[in-house]
């Protein structure tokens, strides 16, 4: 992919006052965590050869959800500022039955339900299995194949070969088909005062956008309310300076 090139626009709209309108077609910039890509960097994409953008994020909900943005919009440009975050855990695992201990180790580069299925019993290197990043909507066996058993697997997703940095372990004994081994990754986080350093970076960055999205925030309400009042301040001065924008960030439902 070639990333495009930086450039900068600017309507005066009012002379008073400096506002720029928000513009449909400016660029979707995007703020969140990343494997790859050296953090509070501004990177700029655009068309529909992902090869770049893959190579440079590596994985990841901030690439999946700019890899999003541009099939969504036909390759329209985007910027893409990895921030510094915080890595994610991953929970015990529960079994279905009784079978042999199966645990996950590894940082998770995103949020996974996990499910590990086993499709025939046996021992280790005979048994094999399949899983679900997704709790159960889609399987591995859909599009690879039953996975023979071993001391260890990596897990990638199924779909784009790209690792979710989590290891299942499969303990030795006599695994049970059917049987079922259960689990959620939590992906990495970043905290509003990282927040606030990518979004000044953005900021710095010569050419306009439209829209910020911010991937991967808001872990419950107070995270999401927190989120908010970091980017409050962060458009309002923005505003100031006559570059307007609107923003978008995710939360989770709350009751």
């Amino acid at each position: 992919m070639t990333r495009a090139a930086p450039s900068f626009t600017q309507t005066i709209q009012d002379p008073g006052r400096r506002n720029l309108p928000a513009d449909a077609t400016a660029p979707v910039a995007l703020i969140g965590p990343s494997i790859g890509g050296t953090a509070n960097t501004v990177y700029p994409y655009g068309g529909l050869d992902f090869g770049t953008i893959i190579s440079d994020l590596q994985g990841g909900m901030l690439l999946e959800a700019a890899v999003h943005h541009l099939a969504k919009s036909g390759g329209k440009s985007i910027l893409v500022v990895p921030a510094t975050q915080t890595a994610g855990s991953n929970s015990a695992v529960t079994a279905s039955g009784s079978g042999p201990t199966v645990t996950l180790t590894g940082t998770p580069n995103d949020s996974y339900q996990i499910i590990v299925r086993v499709k025939l019993g046996g021992a280790i290197g005979t048994s094999t299995f399949d899983y679900s990043l997704d709790g159960g909507d889609t399987w591995s066996s859909d599009t690879i194949g039953d996975i023979t058993t071993a001391s260890t697997y990596l897990l990638t997703s199924p779909v784009t070969g790209v690792t979710t940095g989590v290891t299942v372990n499969f303990a030795a004994g006599t695994y049970v088909i059917t049987e079922t081994y259960s689990a959620n990754s939590t992906g990495p986080t970043i905290s509003t005062t990282n927040l606030a350093t990518a979004i000044d970076a953005l900021h710095a960055y010569p050419g306009k956008f439209g829209l910020l999205h911010l991937v991967g925030f808001g872990a419950d309400a107070a995270a999401t309310e927190a989120i908010a009042t970091v980017l409050q301040p962060k458009a309002t001065t923005a505003f100031s300076a006559g570059r307007f924008y609107r923003a978008i960030l995710e939360s989770p439902p709350v009751a």
